[in-house]
This record gives C-alpha cells, sequence and structure tokens, in this order.
C-alpha cells in the first residue's frame, strides 16, 4: 500500500501487524510495522505521528541490534526532519 501511495491502508494494515506482533513479542517484526505506520504517517503529512513511530522503530531495532535495520531507522527521522523543514 505503501508503494501504491495508499497511506490510508497501509496504515490500517500496519496497524493491525503491529497489535498482533506485540501480543506475541516479536520485537523485530513490530519495528517493521511500526516503520511502515511511520511512512504511512509521512505520506498523509504527519510528521510528529511518523518521527513517533519512527522512534520506537528504532528503540527496538537498537535493542536487538539489527544494524542495517537501525540505519533504516535513522534515514526515516531525517526525512522526517528534511520534511519538518520545509
Amino acid at each position: 500500500a505503501l508503494a501504491r501511495q495508499d497511506p490510508q491502508t497501509a496504515e490500517r494494515l500496519a496497524t493491525e501487524a503491529l497489535e498482533l506482533l506485540r501480543a506475541s513479542n516479536g520485537p523485530v517484526a513490530a519495528a517493521w510495522a511500526l516503520h511502515a505506520l511511520g511512512e504511512a504517517a509521512r505520506q498523509r503529512g504527519d510528521i510528529a505521528a511518523a518521527r513517533r513511530h519512527h522512534t520506537e522503530a528504532l528503540a527496538l531495532r537498537e535493542k536487538v541490534g539489527h544494524v542495517w535495520a537501525i540505519r533504516q531507522s535513522r534515514e526515516a527521522l531525517a526525512r522526517c526532519d528534511a520534511a519538518s523543514k520545509a
């Protein structure tokens, strides 16, 4: 849905996935769902929500030490910073 520029559908699907993943204690997958929520929020123009989701995803990724995903979260936060300055 994100690739199709459909942030509403992406947000709904990622929210459902996040609820299931949090219930199953899956931090890596939960971080991916949070990343998707952050990207959907950014596409909608809600930079504050995007930053919250990406920050939470970054914390989970740092906790498990997933280096590539940590970099992805930091890049997403940089996009949020750029969008807020535009």
